[in-house]
Formats: C-alpha cells, sequence, structure tokens
C-alpha cells in the first residue's frame, strides 16, 4: 500500500518562514487539518515551517529540522523564480 502524498505548489507560495507552533516536544501526528484556514501536518517537535501561498491559505509543516525544510524550500523557490 502507498502511502498518502501531498503536494503544494511551490510557484504559489509568497512566504516562507520558520515558527514555533508549541512548546511541547512530542505531539499527535497529524495529517492534513484544515484548522481555522490553514493546513497542518504536524510531527513530534516543537518547530515549524509555515507557508502562505497567494491566495492567503497558510500550510503549517511541523518538523524537527526546520532550519534544513526552509533552506530546501527557499532554494527551490528560488530555482522556480529564475526560471520564469
Amino acid at each position: 500500500m502507498d502511502s498518502p502524498q501531498v503536494t503544494i505548489d511551490l510557484s504559489t507560495i509568497v512566504e516562507a518562514k520558520q515558527i514555533t507552533y508549541t512548546k511541547y516536544l512530542l505531539n499527535t501526528p497529524v495529517y492534513n487539518l484544515h484548522y481555522k484556514g490553514n493546513i497542518n501536518f504536524y510531527t513530534t517537535g516543537k518547530d515549524a515551517i509555515e507557508l502562505t501561498n497567494n491566495e492567503g491559505l497558510k500550510y503549517c509543516i511541523g518538523t524537527q529540522k526546520a532550519d534544513l525544510l526552509l533552506s530546501a524550500i527557499q532554494t527551490q523557490m528560488g530555482q522556480l523564480t529564475n526560471k520564469l
């Protein structure tokens, strides 16, 4: 059985930043939780990456290595901008 995959179109992302979404280290993993206009993907750890698209929709992606994920996303966003 294949695991579910989520696709976020980085060409529509206007802002990416690192945030703290909880003070607790252990969180209940959640996949694709729609809550108050945000789409949340939680994991263990207290940091997250918040992506905002051009329509104002926010994606909150929990991660244990937020700095690495943010760097990878910003690199990909830069490559998409250079191609346009």
